[in-house]
């Protein structure tokens, strides 16, 4: 069809059901018609297909004195109503303690989709404000509180409500400093003080007292 499209001024659309006769000479079975526009690609919506039917669909080129060429090939698919969004789950892997984690930390998102599939799944680390395309896992390295929030798209278009995890890490030790005299009496009081960079609700401080 490559030489009529390129003299094309419309395209005619017909549908028939799967597994019918297909004869493009029988007027009923014209869906549409779509004008022709540049050299783009262009695309025609079946607004009738009923739900779960299975149909056969051929494309012709009309040039402006109607002639029309031979029929395209053919193209059966059954359509699908598809109004729900992907789901999207995230698992995170690291050493954790308490409710911290530790060490460096690797997030992995999946998303499944049970009927046209997932398009794309999409993550953002700014509350929003601009979402990145997800390819592979997330490396965390940072001490501080991550926020991660992660969506997905179906290819009929339906956007996942964005979810997210928070990430707390720590991996800085804490610094123990005591502050006065080397040597102390049994009766004298010693000040310790610790600086703790994160709000780690399980630090422990070990007092080690010798006696000599």
């Amino acid at each position: 069809m490559e030489d009529a499209a390129s003299d094309a001024a419309y395209y005619a659309i017909y549908r028939f059901d799967a597994g019918s006769s297909v004869n493009i000479e029988d007027a009923a079975h014209l869906l549409g018609t779509v004008r022709k526009q540049g050299a783009g690609l262009q695309t025609y919506t079946d607004n009738t297909a009923v739900d779960g039917s299975r149909y056969t669909y051929l494309v012709t080129a009309v040039d402006r004195l109607h002639n029309e060429s031979p029929a395209s090939n053919e193209i059966t698919i059954t359509n699908i109503l598809d109004v729900t969004a992907p789901v999207t789950e995230a698992a995170v892997e690291g050493q954790k303690r308490g409710d911290w984690y530790v060490s460096d930390v690797s997030v992995t998102l999946s998303a499944s989709d049970d009927l046209t599939g997932v398009v794309q799944t999409e993550y953002s680390l700014d509350n929003g404000q601009q979402w990145l395309r997800y390819q592979e896992p997330l490396t965390l390295t940072t001490d501080g509180e991550h926020l991660i929030q992660y969506r997905s798209t179906d290819l009929a278009g339906n956007i996942e409500n964005a979810a997210n995890i928070r990430i707390p890490i720590d991996r800085t030790p804490p610094v123990i400093t005591i502050h006065g005299a080397q040597t102390y009496t049994v009766d004298q009081t010693v000040m310790i003080t610790v600086l703790q960079p994160m709000p780690d609700p399980g630090l422990q401080i070990i007092l080690v007292i010798h006696h000599w």
